[in-house]
């Protein structure tokens, strides 16, 4: 079940990010369509839901009887502590701690205390909260700064950097320009589609989560 969700997120993901699709249309309105918001909405739900599947998954292989209580995938902040975690597995995946003490470090290696490498996974769980309220305005169009250089064997190098023009991007977002200096070097500006809460570009992150969540599930089933 999980690894079917990922695979439908991944389809859904597919379906954005081309002409004529509601990203374009944000780009060039201004406005970030319903449409785009619920696509975004249904990707992390199904994420989500993949997540929570393996724990409830790995419970039942710990426990004999049919658990009724509501189970959940470990996800702690960025200023979580490690030394807390062990209570935190104990109360969203019961039985786990006693049957397979050994998951305890599997599931360690996924949280951001355990590297910066896993901090998408707790801005994941705060995208997934704010949408399951509903609360659609995290995704907004904004503005970024671009800076091109041409050198005299006519190579055009681009740069793009957020709005403070110090942060680069992860990975170059699709955009549309503004002011771009098309017969020389220098600034321009631009637009890209961003989840406002967490001041990342959406098909970067989208794609970092998609592949984040694939990345757990293959590890604890190698593990179980």
């Amino acid at each position: 079940m999980a690894e079917a969700l990922v695979n439908r997120a991944k389809k859904l993901r597919g379906e954005i990010g081309d002409h004529g699709d509601s990203y374009e249309e944000a780009l060039l309105k201004g406005v970030v369509s319903i449409e785009l918001k619920i696509i975004v909405k249904e990707i992390f739900d199904h994420l989500r839901s993949a997540l929570d599947y393996c724990a409830r998954e790995i419970c039942e292989q710990c426990r004999d009887k049919i658990i009724k209580k509501a189970i959940y995938f470990p996800i702690v902040s960025k200023d979580f502590k490690q030394s807390d975690f062990k209570s935190r597995v104990g109360k969203l995946m019961p039985g786990v701690l006693s049957s397979k003490p050994e998951l305890l470090s599997i599931l360690e290696t996924f949280q951001p205390f355990a590297s910066v490498d896993n901090n998408w996974l707790a801005d994941f769980a705060s995208l997934s909260n704010e949408n399951k309220h509903e609360q659609f305005n995290i995704i907004q169009r904004t503005s970024g700064y671009g800076v091109v250089t041409r050198t005299s064997d006519g190579m055009t190098y681009c740069s793009h950097f957020k709005d403070d023009k110090q942060t680069p991007f992860k990975r170059s977002p699709l955009m549309v320009l503004h002011n771009f200096p098309f017969n020389g070097s220098g600034e321009y500006t631009f637009s890209y589609i961003s989840f406002v809460i967490i001041d990342e570009e959406i098909f970067w992150f989208l794609d970092r989560a998609i592949s984040g969540v694939q990345h757990i599930i293959q590890e604890l089933k190698k593990n179980m």
